[in-house]
């Protein structure tokens, strides 16, 4: 039921999603993911708010895998020389953003959202290690300052 809402979910957001990620500005990222959600995701829950209410969360972690997933495979397809670049001048690792998603959207109630940042954490759970940053805690203290 969810998959073609899923579908056009990441479709929307992928490239944007990267792009203000690079940006590195935080509330820049999870503003554009919550207007996403607004637009396309709580208009069909409000419609079908019994399977919204049964699947929301878990629509949200498929489509955070499948942007993470999608960051993975974009890393690895690149030349060592790239992804030298790519690990030096990365502000936020997708499994920190989807963390901190989780964190924020629990308080705020949002299930798709919360979902969303469990599926960027899963799609990489082998650098969790590079999770915590300096980096991830001035995004944190950035994002508890976001109304």
């Amino acid at each position: 039921m969810f998959d073609p809402l899923v579908n056009l979910f990441f479709k929307s957001c992928a490239s944007e999603f990267y792009e203000e990620l690079n940006s590195r500005d935080i509330v820049k990222v999870v503003r554009l993911l919550e207007k996403k959600y607004r637009k396309i995701i709580a208009p069909f829950a409000k419609e079908h708010w019994v399977i919204a209410l049964l699947s929301e969360e878990f629509a949200g972690q498929k489509t955070g895998k499948l942007l993470g997933n999608w960051f993975v495979e974009k890393y690895e397809s690149l030349p060592p020389e790239k992804k030298a670049a790519w690990d030096s001048s990365r502000w936020l690792h997708h499994g920190a953003i989807g963390l901190l998603l989780v964190i924020r959207e629990s308080k705020k109630d949002r299930p798709f959202l919360v979902g969303l940042g469990r599926g960027l954490m899963i799609s990489d759970l082998q650098d969790q290690s590079k999770w915590i940053t300096p980096e991830y805690k001035i995004a944190k203290k950035a994002l508890e300052q976001m109304r």
